[in-house]
C-alpha cells in the first residue's frame, strides 16, 4: 500500500506537467501582452500555463523534444520544419533614429547607425555636416524597454552614450540639442525632431511590419503541437491581439503585413 501510495505520489507531477499548455518566447524581452493572457486564460479554465523565455537556437533544440505546444519566434527565426505550421502574427518593434530639426542629415545608412551608436564614429563631420561630437542618447539599463539598440544594431553602446528612462525623453533631449541623435522606440512625434531614414526607408508602420525597415523585429506564435488547450489559448489571444501588443510597445502586425 505504502510502495502504491508512494508511486502515486511521484508520478502526479509528471501527470501534472503532461497536461501543461507550453510555450517558448524568444521575442526581446518577452511579450508581456502573452504573459497577460495566459495569466486571464488559466484563471479561466483552470488550465495550467508555463512560458519559458530563452534564446531562439534554445527554443528549436526544445521543440525537437515534443514538448513544446507553442513557440514565438522573431520570423527570420523560425526553424525551417516549422515554417508551414499555423502562425498567429503578434507584433513588430524598430529601433527609431531621432535628430535635431536643425540636422540637414537626410538619412543614414544601418551600418553607420551602428558605427555612430558602438563611437566608431563620433562625429558629425563623419557624416557631411559640421565638425562637433554627435551626442548620443538611447535608453539606459534600467529602462523596462532597454536593448533594443544593442540587439538590433548588434553593439555595445560607446561610453559616451547617455541612457534615459523613456522614448519620450529621449526625443525632448534630442530636440533640445541640435547635435544629438536619439535611439529609440517609435513615439509621439515633436516637432523638434526628425526621424532619420535608414537605408533609404522610413520607420513607417507599414515598413516596420513588412520587414521593409532594416532596424526592425517581427514575431509570431507559432504551433508546434496541436492541442485543444493550444487552440483554446490561441483563440482567447486573437480576440483583441491589436490592443494587447501596446502594452509591449510593440506595433500590431496584420496577417496581411507578415
Amino acid at each position: 500500500m505504502r510502495k502504491a501510495l508512494f508511486t502515486s505520489l511521484f508520478l502526479l507531477p509528471l501527470l501534472l506537467a503532461a497536461g501543461t499548455l507550453r510555450i517558448t518566447d524568444s521575442s526581446r524581452g518577452g511579450s508581456s501582452a502573452l504573459r497577460q493572457a495566459a495569466l486571464e486564460y488559466s484563471v479561466a479554465s483552470g488550465s495550467d500555463i508555463r512560458i519559458d523565455r530563452m534564446a531562439a537556437e534554445s527554443a528549436a533544440a526544445l521543440t525537437e523534444q515534443n514538448t513544446v505546444d507553442l513557440a514565438v519566434w522573431e520570423i527570420g527565426d523560425i526553424p525551417e520544419k516549422f515554417k508551414k505550421n499555423p502562425q498567429l502574427p503578434l507584433g513588430c518593434e524598430a529601433l527609431v533614429i531621432y535628430v535635431n530639426s536643425a540636422n540637414p542629415l537626410p538619412g543614414i545608412t544601418s551600418e553607420q547607425a551602428k558605427d555612430i551608436f558602438s563611437g566608431l564614429r563620433p562625429r558629425w563631420s563623419e557624416l557631411g555636416w559640421r565638425p562637433r561630437d554627435i551626442h548620443r542618447i538611447n535608453l539606459k539599463n534600467t529602462s523596462e524597454h532597454s536593448g533594443l539598440d544593442r540587439d538590433i544594431l548588434g553593439a555595445a553602446p560607446a561610453a559616451e552614450v547617455l541612457g534615459v528612462e523613456s522614448s519620450k525623453d529621449v526625443v525632448l533631449l534630442v530636440g533640445a540639442n541640435p547635435d544629438a541623435m536619439g535611439f529609440a522606440h517609435m513615439t509621439a512625434g515633436d516637432e523638434n525632431v526628425n526621424i532619420t531614414p535608414v537605408n533609404g526607408v522610413m520607420p513607417s508602420k507599414n515598413n516596420i511590419c513588412s520587414g521593409k525597415y532594416p532596424l526592425s523585429r517581427r514575431y509570431v506564435l507559432v504551433t508546434v503541437k496541436n492541442s485543444p488547450e493550444a487552440e483554446n489559448f490561441i483563440r482567447l489571444l486573437k480576440k483583441d491581439i491589436k490592443t494587447r501588443v501596446r502594452r509591449d510597445m510593440w506595433l500590431p502586425l496584420e496577417q496581411s503585413e507578415k
